[in-house]
């Protein structure tokens, strides 16, 4: 018998249905950011006009991570994941 890994492990205690449930889904583009996720650089500090960032980006993929790192702003940051499907939806 194999042993599983704590990925796998994991993933085993998120199943609905026979199927695996997202683990950690990422707050831009909703899909799974495993159990290893990422946070955006500036989570829980705050941005050059003041504002908060708290846990506006602290689960994000790899994908998502590497696409706004580089934003300062909470509002750009917003901005770029209303539009991507994630539990910031479209907030126009």
């Amino acid at each position: 018998m194999s042993m599983r890994s704590r990925k796998q492990q994991e993933r085993q205690q998120h199943r609905t249905q026979g199927k695996y449930a997202k683990v950690n889904p990422c707050y831009c583009c909703g899909k799974s950011a495993g159990v290893d996720y990422a946070s955006h650089p500036m989570t829980d500090r705050t941005d050059p006009g003041g504002r908060d960032w708290g846990d506006t980006a602290i689960c994000l993929c790899p994908t998502c991570l590497k696409e706004t790192e580089h934003l300062q702003f909470v509002s750009d940051f917003l901005d770029y994941a209303c539009n991507r499907g994630g539990m910031y939806g479209d907030r126009t």
